[in-house]
């Protein structure tokens, strides 16, 4: 099928949604990332699963789980409201946040998005009127229409204002866990975000794994954080009942942080290198479970 409309922006990708759907979208942009044709009819790779998913898993009865706003509900009930994010506030439209009433330091973040959040580490730096152009871009736009993935499509957007919860010269890290039935087999930890990001990867048991996503390994060792086995039993809690689900989590001091939740994890567009380790969480992945 010959493409005749430009899939770089926003835009274009839901032209292109509309003009030739979910299954084309999904074959061009994997084999944009992939370099090989998608296998949809037999995946293998969590990769390749993660976008037989997109068709066929009814994804959209997770929406209420993305939803960075909705899912504290679950948080709450599951784990207890201790691992929440302490929250300003809920807007629909950023109007409605005062700004001069928030602190010096916060986190403001689209609920119905992934990727769409800005750290203020200076608020007398902030330029408002970018940022409220920003966060207009973002309540206008749907994230399945960027990212194809289902499970965003019900969301009304909205913006959440939370507290900063990173400490002074604190390098805040995001541990991702990879987890299949309750089961976390992988830790993803993102460091060094506002700098030059870093991506290291562990076993649960803090065991070096060779293997790269997207980003290069960092060139210091990452130390086990103190409380590791406290954040690989709430991820085995929160993600018991789903086949497949990154559980986000951070740790500062003595303090474990629910961050969100995943359930397709970089869209399955970020490949593995060595291919190898993609095909072996692949095998993990029951997709009857759909």
């Amino acid at each position: 099928m010959e493409k005749t409309v430009n899939v770089r922006n926003a835009d274009s990708k839901k032209e292109y949604l509309e003009q030739f759907g979910l299954k084309s979208f999904i074959e061009f942009y994997f084999h944009n990332y992939h370099g090989y044709p998608c296998p949809l009819n037999n995946p293998q790779t969590l990769s390749e699963k993660i976008q037989w998913l997109k068709l066929n898993g009814n994804l959209e009865k997770f929406a209420r789980y993305v939803d960075k706003y909705q899912v504290r509900e679950f948080i709450s009930k599951t784990i207890g409201e201790e691992f929440l994010i302490p929250l300003f506030g809920v807007y629909s439209t950023v109007d409605e946040i005062d700004f001069e009433k928030l602190p010096e330091k916060f986190v403001l973040k689209a609920t119905h998005g992934s990727g769409w959040n800005e750290v203020i580490l200076d608020k007398s730096k902030l330029d408002l009127a970018e940022l409220k152009k920003k966060c207009g871009d973002w309540l206008g736009t749907n994230f399945y229409d960027v990212s194809g993935e289902p499970n965003y499509k019900p969301l009304t957007g909205r913006i959440i204002v939370e507290e900063y919860i990173g400490k002074e010269e604190e390098d805040l890290k995001d541990y991702k866990f990879f987890c299949f039935l309750g089961e976390p087999l992988f830790i993803q930890v993102d460091s060094e975000r506002f700098d030059s990001h870093k991506r290291d990867l562990f076993t649960p048991k803090w065991e070096p794994l060779a293997f790269r996503l997207l980003y290069p390994k960092s060139e210091e060792q990452i130390q086990k954080p103190t409380m590791l086995n406290e954040m690989v039993t709430i991820a085995k809690e929160l993600s018991k009942d789903f086949p497949l689900v990154r559980v986000d989590l951070y740790q500062t001091a003595n303090k474990i942080y629910f961050g969100e939740l995943t359930f397709t994890p970089g869209s399955g567009f970020i490949a593995y290198d060595p291919r190898e380790y993609d095909l072996f969480y692949g095998s993990k992945l029951d997709l009857t479970r759909y």
